[in-house]
């Protein structure tokens, strides 16, 4: 068979062929998805093409945070019957007070320190609020866009403008640049065009993240991040590079990261806080090794009014070693991701989860949804150790799972559950905490729920974004 020779260019008869071959895949490929995306909503694949474009058309994201989904998601949540109204618990019915029965006995675990864990606590002596306040910016603002009223053209050359106290703000539109131990204290914003259109970014530096971030304050808003991978298979939409002896605060809010190694990944310095707000974390995670959050130092996480779901590669949704660990109106799912834990808080310390929801799915590779204390070597010692988990909701989506844990790790300090529902859970490994007026179902009908689909839409959601 005769080829071109290098350089020449096709002939018209040979363009015409490739044409036709590469049209002939691509409809195939279109065709296969059309067919899942219909296997799994149950509708005629020309119902879903349809709903496909129509969320195509209409912008991939949107600054309400209960639709910042992919177009996909846009699709099949459409698709799919409308959930029925949560009804509220009756209250006639008094809640019942024994403990959660093991569904089996539990693998032995190294003992926590004896007599008692040292820096035990009691709820009632805990501050639970949150104590790192965000940080504010009140210098110059560098704007970067392709228009002649913007000075910079590209965000690196802005970064490298920046100091202490400056914003930049970014354009909508695709970013092939990334930013490399941002040092100085600044805001990076992105607008976001009517349609949705974000300032989005899908590069790694360094080989480590899209923002690795070593200032003492930062903020990140508004912008996508996106496929972050790296070739040690840890890269992350933001990477935390924790400075000694410094107090450093990393804020997001309205940032959305999809489908990358890690979603936020790092530490911060040790009176250090990152704190994620308003912001949507999806499919992220990478062979059990990267997670869709991961924080290993500092002094507080705070995860409020966001949502983290479909992590991959048994990873954690979300793994904490900080000292204080608040978690607020959020949802942390599994659907039909493979993620591991809901919420490793490893270390144990301060933990409060309020008005949240959080679901296991079918693919989930741990029994427990949420893992206290778990790594013996990396405890967090001289800082006091309690849980208070409230008006919350608790999901295993695995009927056919021999267990289906709430709480696994050591006893390192009082732990109080109370008024929260859960859906499914069989049972617990650790055995000393409070049962104050929880709800406990069977299973999703039992409790009011649509039947399991890995959507947002067939979760409850937390009160608070309905208040107002």
């Amino acid at each position: 068979m005769n080829r071109p020779t290098e350089g020449k260019p096709l002939g018209t008869g040979r363009l015409l062929l490739l044409g036709a071959t590469v049209a002939t895949v691509m409809s195939a490929l279109v065709a296969v998805g059309l067919l899942a995306l219909a296997k799994l909503s149950g509708h005629s694949p020309v119902a879903v093409a349809g709903q496909v474009l129509k969320s195509l058309s209409a912008g991939s994201a949107v600054a309400s945070l209960e639709q910042r989904v992919t177009a996909l998601e846009h699709a099949v949540a459409a698709l799919a019957p409308p959930a029925a109204a949560l009804a509220p618990p009756d209250s006639s019915s008094p809640a019942s007070t024994a403990r959660l029965a093991a569904a089996s006995q539990p693998p032995p675990m190294t003992a926590a320190p004896t007599p008692a864990f040292p820096d035990a606590a009691k709820v009632a002596e805990v501050d639970f609020a949150p104590s790192v306040a965000a940080p504010t910016f009140r210098g110059r603002e560098l704007r970067v866009c392709a228009e002649k009223r913007c000075r910079f053209k590209t965000f690196v050359d802005a970064l490298e403008a920046a100091k202490d106290g400056d914003t930049i703000r970014l354009a909508p539109g695709l970013y092939g640049e990334c930013a490399n131990k941002i040092k100085p204290s600044i805001a990076v914003i992105g607008d976001i065009a009517p349609d949705g259109t974000r300032a989005t970014f899908n590069t790694a530096c360094a080989g480590k993240g899209a923002f690795n971030f070593s200032s003492s304050q930062f903020l990140l808003e508004g912008v996508q991040i996106q496929d972050i991978a790296v070739s040690d298979n840890n890269g992350a939409c933001v990477r935390l590079q924790p400075r000694a002896q410094t107090s450093q605060v990393a804020h997001l809010r309205n940032v959305i990261c999809l489908r990358s190694e890690n979603g936020v990944m790092g530490g911060v310095g040790p009176e250090g806080a990152l704190i994620v707000e308003g912001s949507l974390l999806i499919g992220n995670g990478k062979d059990g090794r990267a997670h869709g959050i991961y924080v290993n130092k500092g002094r507080e996480v705070i995860l409020r009014d966001s949502i983290v779901h479909s992590t991959q590669g048994s990873g954690h949704s979300v793994k904490v070693g900080a000292h204080r660990f608040i978690v607020e109106s959020s949802i942390v799912a599994a659907l039909n991701g493979q993620n591991s834990r809901g919420i490793d808080y490893y270390g144990g310390g301060v933990l409060r989860v309020v008005d949240s929801v959080l679901q296991q799915g079918p693919n989930s590779s741990n029994h427990d949804i949420i893992g206290l204390a778990q790594e013996g070597r990396r405890l967090n010692l001289g800082v006091p150790h309690a849980a208070y988990v409230s008006d919350s909701w608790f999901i295993y989506d695995d009927p056919d799972r021999c267990c289906r844990w709430l709480l696994s790790g050591r006893e390192t300090g009082e732990v109080v559950l109370e008024n929260n529902t859960f859906v499914a859970i069989n049972g617990s490994r650790l055995k000393a905490f409070e049962d104050r007026d929880n709800r406990r179902f069977d299973s999703r009908e039992a409790a009011g729920l649509p039947a399991y689909a890995p959507a947002l839409s067939a979760l409850p959601r937390p009160a608070a974004w309905d208040e107002g």
